[in-house]
């Protein structure tokens, strides 16, 4: 007897979706959320209707300020309530004929966002004033495989940019959004482990993501609850710790990694891996004391960009040429490490020490303050139909690449 569906509206608790009435929404009494009194029939008590058409069981309920929204296999139903001089009345209509999952859906500037009933497609929706209802549009229709695992919960963010993150077989998946500008973007994070949950939490500047993930370390299995650090830090390590203080070579406060590699970034330098023993790791003597640390688990970010298909005087489409990649610019962004290379087996690591900088000290980040040209990056490359090319960043480093130029030969024959 008890609701799967649960949302507030206009100051109201409704809740929907018992088995025994599946299709029934209940509202509570304006202001009053334990109170669902129906007796006065007034404008501000409470409500019970059913919607109709081509639905059934509603999943989830969500507000979007205008309308209740219910999302069923059979499709998403919006809810408005008519005000008259004492009595309120639902009005509820199909809004889309995209069914959703029993996932609930989210609220997304002026859009909801939903997961479709195969669960391996994120679709948005918004009302539309000519047509008099919510328009569907499939987020990731160019990017299918992304979610072909199934997803299990979504959730939305706001603040710095508009995004939506969705658990995918343990990994996390994000499509980012920049409306006006109509373009949008999908990426993914892939851990040492599974993540189970995933929350979203508003805070100053931006929203702040947390996860529970569940992790196999030394054959026991611990579940970690954990923050993805957004801000313009130089933490680039999962699951990791910070220190601050008079220079040492004994790290400790590792012992939730017990038995586990872990990678040093240390006073700005690659300070190297190490086995972490009785929570504690020791830089050895051969490297200088550190006085700044992150210490956490390496992991690589992998950028491959889409085949490139050129249409050219005298030539048309390359598409069906055999080409290849030749050099390459790069506009990069705070940077200070990069492997690059037109297959994923054959990467080169870009230099950005010179003989003049010392070894013993951290380098600055490349374009630290505005974007700055990496020109003339000589590649070895087979010729293909689809020429791409690949790069990774794997050191405790960021990366951050701003646009891309390259030169190419194409065969005509």
């Amino acid at each position: 007897g008890f609701p799967r569906a649960v949302a507030f509206h206009d100051q109201r608790l409704f809740f929907a979706g018992t088995n025994e009435s599946p299709l029934t929404v209940y509202g509570s009494v304006i202001g009053s959320y334990e109170n669902f009194d129906t007796d006065d029939a007034s404008a501000d008590d409470g409500l019970q209707f059913e919607i109709s058409g081509r639905v059934n069981t509603i999943q989830w309920l969500q507000s979007d300020g205008e309308f209740l929204i219910g999302g069923t296999f059979g499709g998403l139903s919006f809810i408005a309530f008519d005000l008259g001089t004492d009595t309120v009345t639902p009005r509820a209509r199909i809004g889309t004929k995209y069914g959703s999952s029993d996932i609930q859906g989210v609220e997304l500037g002026d859009r909801i966002v939903y997961a479709h009933s195969n669960t391996k497609s994120i679709y948005e929706a918004q009302y539309s004033d000519v047509t008099l209802k919510y328009v569907s549009a499939d987020l990731n229709d160019r990017n299918s495989d992304i979610l072909e695992d199934g997803i299990t919960e979504i959730k939305a963010i706001e603040q710095p940019d508009l995004a939506i993150v969705s658990v995918n077989n343990g990994d996390l998946a994000f499509v980012s959004r920049d409306v006006p500008q109509k373009i949008l973007g999908w990426y993914s994070y892939q851990f040492n482990g599974d993540v189970e949950s995933v929350a979203v939490i508003p805070t100053t500047g931006e929203d702040r993501i947390w996860i529970s993930i569940k992790r196999t370390i030394n054959g026991v299995t611990k579940r970690y609850i954990e923050h993805i650090e957004t801000s313009d830090v130089d933490r680039y390590v999962d699951s990791s710790i910070y220190y601050s203080g008079a220079a040492t070579r004994s790290l400790s406060g590792l012992t939730h990694l017990e038995g586990e590699t872990v990678s040093v970034w240390g006073d700005g330098s690659y300070a190297g891996d190490y086995i972490v023993s009785s929570g504690a790791i020791t830089i050895p003597n051969s490297k200088t004391a550190i006085e700044e640390a992150y210490i956490g688990l390496a992991y690589q970010a992998d950028l491959e960009i889409m085949p490139i298909v050129l249409e050219m005087k005298g030539i048309g489409s390359t598409q069906t040429k055999l080409a290849r990649v030749n050099t390459i610019d790069l506009m990069l962004y705070k940077t200070l490490t990069l492997k690059i290379g037109g297959g994923i087996d054959d990467l080169d690591e870009l230099p950005f020490r010179d003989t003049n900088d010392a070894m013993t000290r951290g380098l600055p980040l490349f374009g630290a303050d505005y974007p700055e040209p990496y020109p003339d990056i000589s590649i070895e490359q087979d010729v293909t139909r689809q020429p791409t090319i690949y790069i990774r960043s794997d050191l405790p480093f960021p990366c951050t690449v701003i646009g891309l130029a390259c030169r190419m030969e194409v065969n005509n024959n």
